[in-house]
C-alpha cells in the first residue's frame, strides 16, 4: 500500500495508512439438507458433504487523521483451503469440497469516503484487494469469488452508517469498479 501511494505521489499519506487483520475465526458451514438432496459433486459424482470448514477473516484499513486512527475500509473474506494452503485449516480438520478447495470468497467490503487525499481513494481501495488476492495466491489459493452487489440505500454491509452525502454505487458502477481492480491486478501480475 505504501509503495502504491508513493507511486501516486502521496508519500506523506503512505505514512498514515495501516492494514490490520482484525479477526480470524475457524468456522463451519452446515449445508442445508435441500442442497445435499438436489446437488452432487460434478467431480466425483458424490454427495455434497454435510459441513464445510473455512477460515473467516475481517481485514481493515485505518488512516491516522488528526492524531486518531480511523477505520475507512473493511472486508470480510472466507478462505476454503486444504492441507496444501499455507495458513488454512489443516488437512485433518478441513472438509473442503472440490468446488471450494483452495478458494477465497470476498463476501463483503465496505468503506467510508474520508480517505485523504480523496483523489487516491479508489486506487488505495483497489490496491487493498489486489494485495489480498496476491497474498492469497502466494499461500496456495487458486481462485477467488467476489460478491459484487451494492446495498440498497440505508442498508449497510459492515459499517453501521455512512455519510449522507456518500453515494451508493449502482450495480453497473460497482461492476466497473471491480473490473478496473481486476485490470490493475492483471497489470501487476
Amino acid at each position: 500500500m505504501r509503495t502504491r501511494l508513493g507511486e501516486l505521489g502521496h508519500d506523506e499519506a503512505a505514512k498514515t495508512v495501516v492494514i490490520r487483520n482484525i479477526s480470524t475465526l475457524d468456522r463451519t458451514f452446515y449445508v442445508p439438507n435441500a442442497v445435499q438432496r438436489h446437488f452432487t459433486s460434478a467431480e466425483d459424482g458424490g454427495a455434497i458433504p454435510e459441513a464445510l470448514t473455512y477460515r473467516s477473516k475481517a481485514i481493515a484499513m485505518f488512516q491516522r487523521q488528526d492524531g486518531t486512527d480511523i477505520c475507512l475500509f473493511c472486508m470480510y473474506v472466507q478462505e476454503y483451503g486444504d492441507g496444501d494452503v499455507k495458513g488454512s485449516l489443516s488437512s485433518s480438520t478441513s472438509s473442503s469440497h472440490p468446488h471450494n478447495r483452495r478458494m477465497v470468497y470476498i463476501s463483503y467490503l465496505d468503506s467510508v469516503e474520508y480517505f485523504r487525499p480523496r483523489t487516491a481513494r479508489t486506487e488505495v481501495y483497489h490496491e487493498l484487494l489486489v494485495a489480498y488476492l496476491d497474498w492469497s495466491r502466494g499461500r496456495g489459493f487458486d481462485a477467488a469469488h467476489i460478491w459484487a452487489c451494492p446495498p440498497q440505500r440505508g442498508n449497510n454491509f459492515i459499517f453501521w452508517c455512512h455519510p449522507q452525502h456518500q453515494r451508493t454505487p449502482s450495480r453497473e458502477r460497482l461492476t466497473e469498479w471491480y473490473r478496473a481492480m481486476v485490470a490493475r491486478a492483471t497489470a501487476t501480475g
